[in-house]
């Protein structure tokens, strides 16, 4: 009985990260609505001179993500572009994505409310597409006030002549 309760609780775990719908929503950028990413939205702070739009250069279908910014780091001024999706608290995640870029520098991964959770790639990026990996835990602290609602940002906040970034996902840490 105990091991037919634990075997439905891990299933129902899949089903909740692994349903129908992606962690992370239109990760190929493919969804566009009047040029734009349908799921994800874009914010620009004061001072930044950056752009965020989609190319047909991708890895994974048509489109990716392309980021211009033209502003050197300062505090508070960067272009980001996030959505929210629905993780487990405590539960270990790997975050998957392939980009490639020219003069690229202060680009990151920021997870989750708090925006403690980083991962800085920008400086790694070649003309060729490359993949990437980093694993997180889904901090209780970071979730919205619902407890499933977790943050999901690329954030450019440093001078980058060129990025691009395809095929992203988050799945269950093994």
């Amino acid at each position: 009985m105990k091991k037919s309760i634990i075997l439905a609780a891990s299933i129902l775990s899949l089903v909740t990260v692994y349903g129908a719908d992606p962690v992370v929503k239109n990760g190929s950028f493919e969804d566009l609505s009047e040029n734009k990413a349908v799921s994800w939205n874009v914010n620009f702070t004061k001072g930044v001179d950056a752009k965020v739009t989609t190319e047909t250069i991708a890895v994974d279908g048509m489109n990716a993500l392309k980021i211009v910014n033209n502003t050197a780091r300062a505090p508070h001024v960067f272009a980001e572009i996030h959505q929210t999706i629905q993780l487990i608290k405590g539960n270990n995640y790997v975050l998957n994505f392939k980009a490639k870029g020219e003069s690229a520098k202060g680009i990151c991964f920021c997870l989750g409310k708090t925006w403690n959770t980083r991962f800085y790639f920008a400086e790694n990026l070649k003309p060729e597409w490359q993949e990437f990996s980093f694993k997180f835990t889904a901090k209780p602290e970071d979730f919205d006030a619902d407890g499933t609602s977790y943050g999901i940002r690329i954030i450019s906040e440093d001078i980058t002549k060129e990025a691009f970034i395809d095929s992203i996902t988050i799945r269950d840490a093994e």
